[in-house]
């Protein structure tokens, strides 16, 4: 499952900090019933561009994901 720091949909910005929260954490629980084989965090070169968004992604694995 992709999760995107960048939002390549119908805008030019970083996924707002909220909704990058909302897909991990739907993302993770997929992963833990089996619904899904993985989580892939696109966005590295988005990282500078949208520091925020990175910085969300970043929190929330450090508390939910060790």
């Amino acid at each position: 499952m992709g999760v995107f720091i960048h939002e390549y949909g119908i805008s030019d910005v970083g996924t707002p900090p909220g909704l990058l929260e909302h897909q991990l954490k739907k993302a993770r629980k997929h992963l833990a019933s089996k619904k899904i084989d993985g989580i892939i965090i696109l966005g590295d070169r988005e990282i500078k561009k949208w520091p925020e968004s990175a910085q969300a992604a970043k929190n929330y694995i450090n508390a939910h994901c060790r």
